[in-house]
């Protein structure tokens, strides 16, 4: 009897254990959006210095990866990402997106991610106006 009780008890602390692990990881993973989101403010930046306005690029990768990491440089990489001159370092696990206004002078950038595979995004974003990331089902 005491021998079931503490396996029931082992089962029961396993499993709160691996849910806990898995949110672990995926609070990692979405580390990447967040650092890439400050790095292409940075671009931004100094891509207005020199041209006196922001540059609009479109989602890459194209698709949102699929609970899985990309490579970010491929033969679809569009004339403005190269122009503003980001490029992550390694695989990616989200698609990155940067919107301007229409007359130029403010942005807002994105990140999309599908991190378990599920077809739930989260998205976070980032403007020229602050460095603080707004996250939107962070866990997705």
């Amino acid at each position: 009897m005491e021998l079931m009780l503490i396996v029931i008890l082992l089962g029961i602390l396993l499993t709160v254990a691996i849910a806990s692990y898995v949110n672990f990881q995926k609070r990692a993973k979405t580390s990447e959006a967040k650092t890439n989101l400050g790095s292409i403010r940075t671009c931004q930046e100094a891509y207005h210095v020199a041209s006196e306005n922001y540059l609009t690029c479109p989602l890459h990768p194209s698709s949102i990866p699929p609970g899985t990491a990309v490579l970010w440089k491929d033969s679809q990489l569009s004339n403005e990402w190269k122009k503003l001159g980001f490029e992550p370092c390694g695989k990616v696990r989200y698609s990155y997106k940067v919107e301007i206004s229409d007359d130029g002078q403010s942005f807002i950038a994105s990140a999309y991610g599908d991190l378990d595979g599920d077809g739930a995004c989260s998205t976070f974003s980032i403007t020229e106006k602050s460095g603080n990331i707004q996250e939107n089902a962070p866990l997705e």
